[in-house]
């Protein structure tokens, strides 16, 4: 199971990343020789993270020395 968060400030943008992210799930599903389905979506308020939980990710991903990319 994979989480996927998609934002971005300029809505056409974020359907731009879903769309992308949603061709990718087939894509990895193909070449993994399995199945790959969204199993579940929702939409909330705010299209922007908060910047002190932006914050906190690159510092704990730092800490651990994860990759850690904000688009």
């Amino acid at each position: 199971m994979v989480t996927i968060d998609v934002r971005h400030p300029e809505a056409s943008d974020a359907e731009q990343m879903y769309r992308q992210v949603i061709d990718a799930v087939a894509i990895a599903a193909k070449q993994a020789n399995v199945e790959g389905s969204v199993i579940k979506e929702w939409m909330f308020g705010g299209l922007t993270f908060d910047a002190e939980l932006v914050n906190l990710v690159r510092t704990v991903a730092a800490e651990k020395s994860a990759a850690f990319t904000l688009f």
